[in-house]
């Protein structure tokens, strides 16, 4: 007795369906992966974007705590965090020369190397008076 819609060759469409379903499964499972990677990557990004901005704020808080002349010779060595990969602070003013400027542009560039290796870089500005 043979049911209505079988045929003799159903086995061969089964073996066709589930290579199918699984070349889909396989498709949906790289998606999902990459997607994982990529919000992993942006979570590492915005992670050192913080960092960078904690950085950055103890540059501004020694310029505020220290003469206008003695801005340009701020050390900052300790104030990069340890997380941040190949951290660098620098402290730029304009006038370059701030020994006799009433009023500096002062600008803090903090640089490091996010995910993949790639260059990063977060730059804040503020005006710092000799008042």
């Amino acid at each position: 007795m043979r049911l209505i819609g079988t045929s003799k060759n159903s086995k061969g469409i089964i073996l066709a369906e589930f290579l199918v379903s699984l070349a889909i499964l396989a498709i949906v499972l790289l998606g999902t992966c990459f997607i994982f990677s990529y919000a992993h990557q942006l979570s590492e990004d915005s992670h050192d974007r913080v960092l960078a901005l904690a950085a950055a704020s103890s540059a501004l808080e020694a310029v505020k705590n220290n003469p206008i002349a003695a801005v340009p010779s701020i050390n900052t060595n300790g104030m990069v965090p340890a997380d941040l990969r190949n951290g660098q602070i620098q402290i730029a003013t304009n006038p370059a020369n701030v020994t006799n400027a009433t009023i500096a542009t002062v600008t803090v560039t903090v640089s490091w190397t996010g995910p993949k290796g790639r260059a990063r870089s977060l730059q804040v500005t503020t005006q710092r008076s000799k008042y």
